[in-house]
């Protein structure tokens, strides 16, 4: 311990604070390495009594910290207990896998943009008024400039905070780079990843899904954010390199007529497939609607009155956030085109999925208005909206 004397403090005191404050950190980091690590053991040694054993993963699961990674033989015991038998202990794997994703999802690469320069209009001359104005009109909605291309796609600056540009601009916009040119959102695959190798595995994942699709509280189960947050976390970290193996489960889940908590189950995987979308490139977003579109319109004839509610939460979910996949077009082919909504009586509102194509234009609206006058007597039409 380092004896501070007098009122300041002196280089020599400070580089040698500095060094224990160090020392202090390594010595902790070891313990939690250490610690982490003689729990996965314990668990994966199976000479624990079945409730000693969930009490260790309770224990190792509270350890999960937002600024140190885990062990990866703690986070491989981890994944593996998605498939455990107790429900308990798959619920407290599902929580901590999603803190495993968000702990390894790689930051956005953004890039600062002028908003007036994108309008082509004089600032000095600007208003600032709430609404539709002149600088504002370049990140609205508009047909005739849909980005249906890789050119278009990869050209377009999408402002993905709802409320950015309504009443004024910030000191600074700053927008994520398009997918094809932030590629490294996307973790390279890794053999030792065990998160990556739990769910890219055929057998681990029938399994899963097995235990996802388990009817919890029968006639009581709805749709279900954690599922959903760990999908979603899964596709934005690895891409579409899974993509192949869960659209196959999602055609399949979708299609189980009889089985409320299976069609459930699909619409969990299929709205996290969406939003996990957000920085895919053009070409993998469009292989993955070419794929998941399809599926949705033959779903969607066999909704029944069980299951409707969670058709209209997982639609409202998955366009809750504007995203580079969730772009206006497939919206538009979601809601009003291919597969026209009204016809199914789905508990999502046409307000719901407008506050999800960013801050609307006129032309959009008017678009809106026209199919709007078709939805008197649905459920979902509101006129105080």
């Amino acid at each position: 311990v380092t004896e501070v004397t007098g009122s300041r403090v002196t280089e020599e005191e400070r580089v040698a604070g500095a060094e224990a404050a160090r020392r202090r950190g390594d010595e902790n980091l070891r313990l939690y390495n250490d610690l982490a690590s003689k729990l996965a053991a314990l668990i994966d040694s199976d000479t624990l009594w079945w409730r000693f054993a969930q009490t260790a993963f309770n224990f190792l699961t509270l350890l999960l910290r937002e600024d140190t990674p885990m062990p990866a033989s703690a986070v491989a015991v981890v994944v593996r207990s998605v498939n455990d038998d107790a429900v308990y202990v798959r619920n407290l794997a599902i929580s901590a896998v999603t803190g495993f994703l968000r702990q390894a999802r790689r930051p956005a690469r953004k890039v600062a943009v002028d908003p007036f320069r994108e309008a082509g209009v004089d600032p000095a001359g600007a208003v600032g008024a709430p609404g539709l104005r002149p600088d504002n009109r370049w990140h609205l909605y508009d047909p005739a400039v849909l980005p249906d291309t890789r050119a278009k796609w990869d050209a377009c600056k999408f402002v993905s905070k709802q409320h950015v540009g309504y009443y004024s601009w910030p000191t600074e916009v700053r927008v994520c780079r398009p997918g094809g040119e932030d590629t490294a959102r996307v973790r390279p695959a890794d053999p030792g990843d065990p998160v990556l190798g739990f769910f890219s595995d055929p057998v681990s994942v029938d399994r899963m899904l097995r235990y996802l699709s388990m009817e919890v509280r029968k006639g009581r189960d709805k749709f279900r954010q954690e599922h959903f947050t760990m999908f979603k976390g899964l596709f934005r970290n690895y891409g579409a390199r899974l993509l192949p193996l869960y659209l196959r489960h999602v055609g399949a889940y979708l299609a189980e007529t009889g089985a409320e908590s299976k069609q459930r189950c699909g619409l969990e995987m299929a709205a996290g497939l969406i939003r996990g979308s957000k920085h895919w490139t053009y070409d993998e977003v469009a292989g993955m609607w070419a794929g998941l579109l399809p599926i949705l319109e033959a779903a969607l004839a066999k909704v029944t009155n069980e299951t409707k509610g969670d058709w209209g939460t997982a639609v409202a979910t998955a366009t809750e956030k504007p995203a580079w996949s969730v772009n206006v077009k497939s919206i538009g082919e979601l809601t009003f085109g291919d597969i026209d909504m009204r016809e199914y009586d789905l508990d999502c509102g046409d307000f719901d999925l407008i506050s999800a194509v960013q801050m609307l234009n006129q032309e959009w609206l008017e678009f809106v208005a026209d199919h709007k006058k078709g939805l008197e007597g649905v459920s979902y039409y509101r006129e105080d909206m």
